[in-house]
């Protein structure tokens, strides 16, 4: 599926598309992996690619999915070294006491999407 999405940026090297990826097509658009556990880190990884992490979704799995795709990272015409990018929730209120209420409103949106 990646090498499809690679295709409609650079039909010139994997060979004619019926679907014209316009006005990206022959930009080098950068193709990044969204993943919020260790497969997707994996796979970016080894095809080289840059790598987000969805932290609002598995904020336990950040730093061991963080490693096993600094581990699995081969360089590759887009990347010559493992380049991230982590998205999180964060919660910002004049005391502790508000921004701990203001984020049990998120944990409880979140609870109600994965239960």
């Amino acid at each position: 599926m990646v090498n499809e999405l690679h295709a409609y940026f650079h039909p010139e090297e994997i060979g004619v598309n019926k679907v014209r990826a316009n006005p990206g097509e022959g930009l080098d658009v950068p193709i990044w992996l969204l993943g919020s556990g260790g497969f997707t880190a994996q796979l970016a990884g080894r095809l080289g690619l840059p790598f987000a992490f969805a932290s609002h979704f598995a904020p336990d799995y950040l730093l061991p999915a963080l490693e096993l795709y600094r581990s699995a990272f081969i360089p590759s015409k887009t990347l010559d070294k493992p380049y991230v990018m982590v998205g999180l929730s964060a919660t910002v209120a004049d005391s502790s006491e508000e921004a701990r209420f203001s984020f049990s409103s998120l944990t409880t949106c979140l609870y109600s999407i994965f239960n």
